[in-house]
C-alpha cells in the first residue's frame, strides 16, 4: 500500500508519544531503586552535620557524692539545635572529656537519654556518674580552673540519633565546651578573732599557760566557676605572709563538712597563730603590729588536706590569696596625767636643771579575747608633728635592763585579761621633751577642751599564748586627759598653777621661749589647772 503524503510524519510522531512515557517510567523506577542508596549515604552526613553546628552552653554543675575516683556530677545545659522536620532523640552514652582535642582523658561521664525535640534552645539536665580516668590531668584542669576566669574541655561521645520511629543513625559528638573558672576564689574577711586556748586540765591562762592562742575566721567566698562541690568536706589550712613565712594554721569544722555552692558563701575557720623559729616570730610579729595598728595584711593560705580523697588529691598545695583587715579599736583609751605644780616651776626655773617628769596612769582596752602581757614600753609622743614626749619602761624583771631602784612599788608586766578595759593601779614615768611654748599650747588646747589628742608610736615588747614578741604599735590619735584621784580616800590639795606664774623667772615671754628652747624638755599632756 502507497504511504500518502504526510503519513510517515503522523505515525514517526506517534511512535515518539508511546516511547515517552516509557522512559518517563524507568527514570521513577531508577530513583526508586537509587533513593534508599542516597539515604544510606546522604542522611548520616546530613545527622553529622546537624550534631557539628549544634552549640552546648554549660550553666551549672552540681558534684556530689565524691569517692575516691568518681563523683555524681548534675549539669545544667542548653543544647541550640538547627530547626528539625521530625523529633530527635538521643541514646545514653558515655562521653570523654580531655584538655586537648586528642589529648589525655582527665575523665568519663555518664550522659543518660536525651530528647531534642525539633530543635531550637532545648534546656537539658544531664546527670550521671564521672570517673576519672587520669587523675593528674584532672588536677592540672582543677589547678587551671582555680586560677583563670574561663577554661575549656574537649567532650568527645558517640551518639545514636533517632528520627522518629523509622530511622536510627551513629554519629560522633566532638565539642569544645567553655567553662567559667574560679577566678582564684574572691573572698573578703568578715571578722578575725585571737583569743586563748582553752586550757583544759586545770592549766592556768596566761601568764601560766604556754598554749598557742586561738585564730577565729569567718570569710565570704564566691565561687563565680561552672561547678559547685557540695560536699567538699573538711579543709586544712597553713597561713603564710608573702614571704612565706609560717603564722597560722586554720581547719574548717570536722563534724560539718564545708560547702562550696555556687556564688557567695560564708565560711568559718578556726585554728591556732604559729610562731615557728625565728623567721616565724618576726613574722608573727609583723602580722601583730599591723592588725593592732589597724593596718591591712596580705596572707595566703595553702591548703594542706581536704578530708574527701578526690578533692585532697585535686586541690592538696592549691593557694589561696587574702586580705587581713587591720583591727579599728585602739589599744591605749586614754593617758591620765598627774599634775604636780612643783615639778612644773622647778622645770621652769632656766637655773634648774633637772628633766620634767610627770606621772601618768594608763588607760588600756584589749580588743582581744586572748589575755596578753605588756613587758615593756618604748613610745614616743607627738603632738603638731612634734615630738613632746617619751615613756621607757622595762616592768620584766628577767630583762637585763631591767631597774629595781624605782620608786613606788616594783614594776610587774601589766596582764590584760580578754576584753578588759583598765586603768594601771600605779602611774608610770613620762619624760617631758617638748620646747616651753608647744607645752603651752597644750595646756592652753586642755584648759579649754578637758583634753589634748597626741600621736603615739611605740615598741611594746608583750607576751601572749606560746611566745613572746616585739610588735610596733602606732595609734594615730590618743586622748590626754587629767587624772583624778578617786574620791576616798580623798586626794590632798594641789595648789593652782599657770605658765603665766612664772613670769616672774623671765624678763618677757619672748626672751622665756628662748631660755627654754635653749633648756630642758617636757613630757606630753597633762593636765594644768
Amino acid at each position: 500500500m502507497q504511504t500518502l503524503p504526510g503519513e510517515a510524519d503522523d505515525v514517526s510522531l506517534l511512535s515518539g508519544r508511546q516511547r515517552f512515557p516509557l522512559r518517563k517510567y524507568a527514570y521513577a523506577l531508577l530513583l526508586l531503586l537509587l533513593l534508599p542508596v542516597l539515604l544510606l549515604v546522604s542522611a548520616p552526613v546530613t545527622a553529622q552535620l546537624i550534631v557539628d553546628s549544634s552549640e552546648l552552653t554549660v550553666g551549672l554543675c552540681e558534684v556530689s557524692d565524691p569517692a575516691a575516683d568518681s563523683a555524681q556530677v548534675v549539669c545544667a545545659v542548653t543544647a541550640r539545635v538547627p530547626s528539625l522536620p521530625m523529633r530527635v532523640t538521643a541514646d545514653g552514652t558515655t562521653a570523654r572529656a580531655s584538655r586537648s582535642a586528642g589529648g589525655t582523658s582527665l575523665g568519663t561521664l555518664t550522659v543518660p537519654a536525651v530528647d531534642f525535640g525539633y530543635g531550637g534552645d532545648v534546656a537539658l539536665t544531664l546527670g550521671g556518674e564521672m570517673r576519672v580516668t587520669s587523675l593528674q590531668a584532672l588536677r592540672e584542669f582543677a589547678a587551671e580552673a582555680q586560677a583563670s576566669e574561663e577554661v575549656s574541655l574537649r567532650l568527645e561521645a558517640p551518639l545514636l540519633l533517632r528520627f522518629g520511629l523509622m530511622l536510627s543513625l551513629p554519629v560522633t559528638l566532638r565539642k569544645w565546651l567553655p567553662l567559667r573558672g574560679a577566678q582564684s576564689f574572691p573572698n573578703h574577711i568578715l571578722s578575725v578573732d585571737i583569743s586563748d586556748a582553752d586550757p583544759g586540765g586545770g592549766r592556768e591562762r596566761f601568764p601560766g599557760t604556754r598554749l598557742p592562742n586561738v585564730i577565729s575566721l569567718t570569710a565570704e567566698v564566691r565561687n563565680p566557676s561552672s561547678f559547685a562541690l557540695r560536699p567538699l568536706g573538711a579543709l586544712n589550712l597553713s597561713v603564710h605572709t608573702p614571704d612565706g613565712a609560717l603564722v597560722g594554721r586554720l581547719s574548717s569544722n570536722a563534724s560539718a563538712p564545708l560547702l562550696l555552692p555556687s556564688g557567695a558563701s560564708v565560711q568559718r575557720l578556726r585554728g591556732v597563730l604559729v610562731a615557728e623559729k625565728e623567721a616565724g616570730l618576726e613574722a608573727a610579729s609583723r602580722l601583730l603590729s599591723d592588725h593592732l595598728s589597724g593596718r591591712p595584711s596580705h596572707l595566703y593560705g595553702v591548703v594542706e588536706s581536704v578530708s574527701t580523697p578526690l578533692y585532697d588529691s585535686l586541690f592538696a598545695g592549691m593557694r589561696l590569696h587574702t586580705t587581713l583587715p587591720g583591727l579599728q579599736a585602739p589599744l591605749l583609751d586614754r593617758v591620765e596625767v598627774v599634775v604636780d605644780s612643783r615639778r612644773l616651776v622647778d622645770w621652769a626655773n632656766p637655773l634648774d636643771g633637772r628633766p620634767l617628769v610627770l606621772d601618768a596612769y594608763l588607760a588600756i582596752s584589749n580588743p582581744l579575747a586572748a589575755s596578753f602581757a605588756v613587758m615593756r614600753i618604748d613610745s614616743h609622743i607627738f603632738y603638731n608633728d612634734q615630738r613632746v614626749g617619751r615613756m621607757q619602761l622595762v616592768l620584766d624583771a628577767s630583762d637585763p635592763e631591767y631597774d629595781a631602784r624605782l620608786d613606788g612599788p616594783a614594776l610587774a608586766p601589766i596582764v590584760v585579761s580578754p576584753r578588759q578595759q583598765l586603768v594601771t593601779g600605779r602611774p608610770y614615768p613620762c619624760i617631758v621633751e617638748g620646747s616651753l611654748a608647744t607645752i603651752n599650747q597644750m595646756q592652753t588646747e586642755m584648759r579649754q577642751h578637758g583634753t589634748v589628742t597626741v600621736v603615739a608610736r611605740s615598741e611594746l615588747k608583750i607576751g601572749s599564748g606560746d611566745f613572746f614578741t616585739t610588735i610596733s604599735y602606732d595609734q594615730p590619735a590618743v586622748s590626754v586627759v587629767p587624772h583624778h584621784a578617786p574620791p576616798y580616800p580623798p586626794a590632798p590639795p594641789v595648789a593652782p598653777f599657770s605658765f603665766e606664774a612664772l613670769n616672774g623667772f623671765f624678763n618677757h615671754e619672748w626672751e622665756e621661749m628662748t631660755v627654754r628652747d635653749r633648756g630642758k624638755t617636757a613630757s606630753f599632756e597633762w593636765p594644768l589647772r
